[in-house]
């Protein structure tokens, strides 16, 4: 992952022995972002549970696959399980593969140009 994918808002992991979750509150002009300057740092996995924290819902729309809707959006788990396809339902369709919870956050804000709030807390 590339500190250039992040913007702020965006939920990462800080790479210590627990996997500490944050998300990104400063980015200046020519300076590393502040949470990131001197730590190790990883994208988090995109998973159900963080769909399901983002609001999106179980959907049947696509028979036979593991897919969730929010709106006008919908996420259908990939074959190979590690990856997320993303889909906009319309007048056309635009499907994004993506793995983490920072490309679901960016690519929500540029579609909708508001943030993708977490609205509900799962364990």
């Amino acid at each position: 992952m590339e500190t250039t994918e992040l913007r702020i808002g965006n939920y990462i992991n800080i790479d210590n022995p627990t996997k500490t979750q944050v998300s990104i509150f400063k980015i200046e002009k020519g300076v590393q972002i502040d949470c990131l300057s001197d730590v190790l740092h990883s994208p988090i996995p995109l998973t159900k549970e963080w769909l399901l924290k983002f609001g999106f819902e179980k959907s049947k729309t696509f028979t036979g696959l593991d897919s969730m809707k929010k709106s006008d959006f919908h996420i259908v788990q990939s074959v190979n399980r590690s990856r997320y396809d993303f889909m906009i339902i319309g007048s056309s369709v635009v499907l994004v593969t993506i793995e983490y919870v920072h490309e679901l956050q960016n690519i929500y804000f540029d579609l909708k140009k508001e943030e993708l709030p977490i609205t509900k807390q799962i364990k």
